[in-house]
């Protein structure tokens, strides 16, 4: 609500007029002009994730990851010019992965849009648990061997005994039935091929 006091001089009267005009200026909740979107980039390279959003009195925007509300800091930088909003993701680690939101609230109401952020990384094996360079099994028994490997899109996986790849049951029975006698080596590679699907980064794997 704008108060304005206006004088009028009435010269008859030798008197001052004074009137008191009331303008009601009504309020507008924020409204997304345009949607976030999924945002791929390279891990490792700045992520931008941008929204459109505007309101009177202008709104008070903030971010959230999975719903936890992210600070400015060296890894998170906010922008907004009062109708484009940009949140700056420097990209470290996997994890910067996943869904963001932009929330807008002013004194009449709120509203929000959120984008994904997916993260592409070469194949490579996970340095916190690398794979040993010999395994030990006996005659008859089971060796499994567990591969946490890194990379997006999600990397195909393919097991060698020897140079010849694995298939399906000789994975789980072939190389165990050609185990000598007693204690025997079994010496495998495992190799990494992209491939565009995305899931989970840990593969649990029999042999």
């Amino acid at each position: 609500v704008l108060h304005v006091i206006c004088q009028h001089n009435c010269p008859k009267a030798h008197k001052l007029h004074y009137f008191l005009i009331f303008f009601v200026i009504a309020g507008e909740a924020p409204a997304v002009k345009k949607e976030m979107q999924d945002v791929t980039t390279k891990l490792g390279e700045a992520a931008q994730l941008t929204c459109q959003i505007v309101g009177r009195p202008l709104p008070d925007i903030k971010w959230y990851r999975f719903g936890k509300e992210l600070v400015q800091s060296r890894k998170y930088k906010m922008s907004s010019d009062g109708r484009n909003h940009t949140l700056t993701v420097i990209t470290d680690e996997q994890e910067d992965e996943g869904l963001y939101t932009c929330m807008a609230t002013n004194d009449v109401g709120e509203i929000e849009t959120s984008g994904k952020l997916l993260l592409q990384a070469p194949p490579q094996f996970h340095p916190g648990f690398p794979l040993k360079e010999k395994y030990y099994a006996g005659a008859g028994g089971t060796l499994r061997l567990h591969v946490v490997y890194i990379g997006r899109p999600v990397p195909a996986i393919t097991w060698f005994y020897g140079n010849k790849p694995l298939r399906g049951s000789e994975t789980s029975l072939g190389i165990l039935n050609q185990l000598s006698s007693g204690t025997d080596r079994a010496k495998k590679s495992c190799q990494m091929v992209k491939r565009s699907r995305y899931r989970n980064s840990r593969v649990d794997t029999t042999s």
